[in-house]
């Protein structure tokens, strides 16, 4: 778990989701890196698995991780 106040501009953390595994009912873990351009008091600004920058909140970054899960 990752908080605002702890990111700094070019820091890599791990965006970590269930996702469906093709046309199936069988789910898997996946890992996205997300890179921090910019940090406010109650935002982040960051690019996520390589999309164009935008808007994070508060509640969506507390559920990054730091370090890249096994």
């Amino acid at each position: 778990m990752v908080a605002i106040s702890a990111l700094k501009i070019g820091d890599t953390v791990w965006s970590v989701t269930r996702q469906k595994s093709g046309n199936t009912t069988i789910t898997r873990q996946v890992c996205h890196p997300v890179y921090i351009v910019a940090v406010a008091d109650s935002h982040v600004i960051a690019r996520w698995n390589g999309n164009m920058a935008r808007r994070f909140s508060t509640s969506q970054v507390a559920k990054w991780r730091r370090t890249k899960p096994a």
